[in-house]
C-alpha cells in the first residue's frame, strides 16, 4: 500500500492543476474572439506602378504636345539666320533670340514677336528701308506687319500650296490634302467645311476660322 507524504501531495496538485490548464486551453483555444485582430488588418499595396485612366491618357497628349520640337526658318536681320528647333508655341521673340538677337538695321516695326511659330514656317526680319516681294514663298511664310496681304483672308478656294503653307498649323502634306479635297469635291461652301479635310480637326479650325474665306 502506497504512502504519501504531504511533499507527494502537494506535487500531484501541481500536476493535476497545470494538466487541467493545458486541457482547458486545448479545448477552448478556437472559441477566443479574433474581431479585434482581425479590425487591425490592413491590406497593403506596394506596387507602385501608376495606374492610367483616360484623364491620365489625355494629360500625356497634352504634355507631349507642349514639348514637341518643330523646325523654323528665320532669316534676315538677326545674328545667325537659318534653321532652327524649338519648342511647339514658341513666340518669334523667343526665335530671334536663339539666333542671336536683332541685327542693328533690323525694322522692328514691321516685326509682330508676339505670334506663335510654326513648323516649317519661315520668318524674315526685314532691313530698315527694305522692300520684300509680295508674292512667293518668302513673304507669304514671313511674319511681316505692314506688308500689303497681313490682313488679307486666304480663299482656300483658290490659294494654291504654298499660300495655305502660310496658315497656322498648316504644313506641305495638309496643304496638298486641301488641294486634293477641292479636286475631289468641289469648291469648300463655308470654311467649316475644311475640317472635312484630313488631319484638319476642331483645334485647327480654331487657329483658321479668322484667317480664311471661301469668297
Amino acid at each position: 500500500m502506497l504512502h504519501y507524504n504531504k511533499n507527494h501531495i502537494k506535487l500531484l496538485a501541481l500536476m493535476g492543476t497545470v494538466i487541467i490548464g493545458l486541457l482547458s486551453f486545448l479545448l477552448f483555444k478556437d472559441h477566443i474572439p479574433y474581431g479585434k485582430e482581425e479590425e487591425d488588418v490592413r491590406i497593403v499595396d506596394n506596387n507602385d506602378d501608376e495606374i492610367f485612366t483616360p484623364d491620365h491618357a489625355l494629360q500625356n497628349q497634352q504634355e507631349n504636345e507642349e514639348s514637341e520640337i518643330i523646325k523654323v526658318y528665320i532669316l534676315g536681320q538677326v545674328k545667325y539666320p537659318g534653321v532652327l528647333e524649338v519648342p511647339r508655341d514658341c513666340r518669334l521673340n523667343d526665335v530671334v533670340e536663339m539666333a542671336g538677337g536683332f541685327l542693328p538695321d533690323a525694322d522692328l516695326m514691321r516685326v509682330n514677336l508676339a505670334i506663335k511659330v510654326q513648323d516649317e514656317g519661315m520668318y524674315i526680319i526685314p532691313k530698315k528701308g527694305e522692300e520684300l516681294p509680295e508674292t512667293g514663298d518668302i513673304i507669304q511664310n514671313s511674319s511681316m506687319i505692314g506688308s500689303q496681304g497681313q490682313n488679307q483672308k486666304i480663299n482656300i478656294n483658290t490659294a494654291d500650296q504654298s499660300q495655305l503653307e502660310t496658315l497656322p498649323r498648316i504644313g506641305p502634306t495638309i496643304a496638298k490634302n486641301i488641294i486634293e479635297y477641292r479636286k475631289q469635291n468641289g469648291p469648300f461652301k463655308r470654311i467649316e467645311d475644311i475640317m472635312n479635310v484630313p488631319r484638319i480637326g476642331e483645334k485647327t479650325f480654331q487657329g483658321l476660322k479668322d484667317l480664311i474665306t471661301v469668297n
